[in-house]
């Protein structure tokens, strides 16, 4: 834990700032070793979700432009697109009297003699969702046409007829169209079921039924209505059209009191680091800060002292680790370390550590430590697409890894944001294409689970791939759907994951609702033009923290420093925050501070991570 001092007066920008950045601790899901493995089909016979059903499920349907009912995904000659790339996460194709509907900037695709968009990265060439400009069209009188949200949506099926194309329609939803007929046979209901499967999105499933029989664990299973009671009722409202959940207008934000200032200064071109939280014009104000404020410079101290003890010494494992990551020998050493979390939090606070008091030395060594790193996290982040969901599906562990999962993949990438973000500046341009071409390999079409299902269940917000997004956005590789979609995650958080009143429907405590990675998440999206901090229930959850915690600082925690102090930046004469940070540090007076005793008082001490919510990962161990 930090030893942050408090008063109740204005805390200086930088001082918050510093306490915003010093934590982004990684969340390791570890399996258990109890669980029971589900039999794995064969994968060679085009099964659905097996590896061979992509492959000739792509080669039924090439030449062809290919839609599904609910999907908002479409095939054209075998390249996944978007419907619509202005309305990317929610223009579906509609069912309607048993025609399926599209926007009516596809149906154009239809007048195109072909189809050839701009090739995918290699690298992503499996997940890539294309896009293509699209033609103007006038449609005949008897193409059926209805309006959904201010927008024209045209019957495929007519569309394609009217321009003499061969059209097959199965009762399920799927529509093909092209110059030749295409047909499923009986002996093809396994092909036609991964067919189906191309149009399922990161979110959800284009038949969830096609999974129910295919994913070994949930054909196990079984499905709810054999684990549950239920009525005619029941099973209606199961089928219904999903929940339209409600979201707080936009006009009801009060950014009263904000500290616009606290955004700092435009985000700078894609590639250019810092970009996250600050720009690189804000750098010299952030270090002239640091030796404004004695608070600021007390935090320094302890991440000094920390890191003296720790990477910045060659005796210790850290040190070791820092030596092997920053020189040649890592080209040619086989050590690799079994505790993989510590690695990427200590090089972040080295990197930020750096950034602070312009070292270069140091900077130039942990930019070299913080590449290295990245590549050996993409040994394990290429592995990860070699298998298929079936073969993931056997328990609920294993899982986490599947094609659109971000579980799995966040324990190796949440601190890389902030490894790039610090260290960047240090960077040659061919690492810093590696750590973008990492970081795209990580994210794309990967969903945290408040971003996979529907918004009143996102009462937590553990999507920091969207930090990742915002990392390298601009450059190859980076998913718009993936920013866009941590735009809507967080604001569903703050619609349902803290209510009227403020209070956190997870957690009420320092850790509620993953509100860190949540915090910095909204400082970005602000920063970006997408200002989530005057949010009614945003602005409320101040007042909640008041109400339940005891005065005595004890009973109910409040939130961490890291959220205190940030809030306290963005909101500088909010007095709730000066009260909640009294229970944190009480008695502390920082006017009788001496710096020098106090980093004498700390080099006698056993330093931890300098991150105030963390108790501290465990030690690096070396291993052959």
């Amino acid at each position: 834990m930090i030893h942050v001092p408090h008063t109740p007066s204005a805390f200086s920008k930088i001082f918050a700032l510093l306490f915003t950045l010093l934590s982004l601790s990684p969340v390791l899901h570890a399996a258990t070793t109890t669980e029971t493995l589900a039999a794995v089909p064969p994968q060679n016979q085009g099964l659905p979700y097996t590896r061979s059903a992509k492959p000739q499920a792509l080669a039924k349907i090439k030449n062809h432009l290919a839609v599904f009912a609910g999907s908002r995904y479409a095939y054209a000659n075998g390249y996944r697109l978007r419907l619509d790339d202005t309305n990317m996460l929610h223009a579906t194709a509609v069912e309607k009297d048993g025609k399926i509907f599209v926007p009516e900037a596809f149906a154009a695709l239809l007048t195109l003699p072909e189809i050839a968009p701009d090739p995918a990265p290699e690298y992503l060439k499996s997940r890539w969702v294309y896009s293509i400009a699209r033609p103007q069209v006038e449609w005949k009188a008897d193409v059926t046409s209805l309006t959904i949200q201010n927008t024209r949506y045209i019957c495929f099926a007519d569309a394609a007829r009217s321009l003499g194309k061969q059209v097959y329609q199965n009762p399920r939803g799927l529509v093909l169209a092209g110059k030749d007929e295409v047909k499923f046979t009986e002996m093809e209901a396994n092909l036609l079921d991964s067919v189906i499967t191309l149009f399922d999105t990161p979110e959800k499933f284009a038949d969830a039924t096609i999974a129910a029989k295919s994913i070994p664990l949930l054909k196990a299973q079984g499905g709810w209505k054999d684990h549950a009671t239920f009525t005619t009722e029941t099973t209606k409202l199961y089928d219904a059209a999903k929940t339209e959940w409600p979201t707080v207008s936009p006009e009801r934000y009060d950014l009263t009191g904000f500290s616009q200032a606290a955004l700092c200064s435009p985000v700078p071109a894609p590639g250019i680091y810092p970009r996250l939280l600050f720009s690189p014009e804000d750098v010299s104000g952030i270090r002239s800060g640091l030796q404004s404020s004695v608070a600021a410079q007390m935090g320094l101290i302890e991440l000094e002292e920390n890191l003296k003890k720790s990477w910045l010494d060659e005796k210790t494992s850290e040190g070791l680790m820092l030596k092997f990551l920053s020189t040649e020998e890592f080209s040619t050493n086989t050590l690799r370390p079994t505790c993989p979390s510590s690695i990427p939090l200590g090089l972040t606070n080295l990197a930020l550590f750096s950034l602070l008091t312009d070292n270069n030395e140091i900077g130039l060594k942990t930019a070299r430590a913080v590449h290295h790193s990245a590549l050996i996290s993409e040994q394990s982040i290429d592995s990860l697409p070699l298998r298929s969901d079936s073969e993931y599906g056997t328990s609920f562990t294993v899982a986490l890894r599947a094609e659109t999962a971000w579980t799995a993949m966040a324990s190796l990438t949440r601190e890389l944001p902030f490894m790039l973000d610090f260290s960047g500046t240090w960077m040659t341009p061919s690492e810093r294409d590696d750590m973008r071409r990492v970081i795209a390999k990580a994210i794309y079409g990967r969903r945290a689970m408040e971003q996979s299902g529907p918004d009143g269940w996102c009462e937590t917000n553990y999507a920091t791939n969207g930090l990742l997004a915002m990392a390298i956005e601009g450059l190859e590789g980076c998913d718009p759907e993936q920013i866009q979609s941590v735009k809507e995650s967080t604001r569903a958080f703050l619609d349902h994951g803290i209510d009227a009143s403020g209070y956190l429907n997870d957690l009420t405590d320092s850790t509620g609702g993953n509100i860190q990675t949540h915090l910095l998440t909204m400082i970005a999206l602000a920063r970006r033009g997408e200002n989530f901090w005057g949010h009614p229930h945003w602005r409320n959850l101040l007042q909640a923290q008041v109400l339940c915690n005891a005065p005595n600082g004890r009973m109910v925690q409040p939130l961490g420093v890291q959220t205190l102090y940030t809030l306290k930046n963005f909101f500088p004469n909010d007095l709730r925050i000066d009260y909640l940070l009294t229970l944190t540090h009480p008695g502390v007076a920082l006017e009788k501070v001496n710096l020098t005793a106090y980093r004498e008082k700390l080099e006698k001490e056993k330093p931890q991570q300098p991150t105030p919510q963390h108790p501290g990962p465990c030690p690096i161990n070396f291993s052959r």
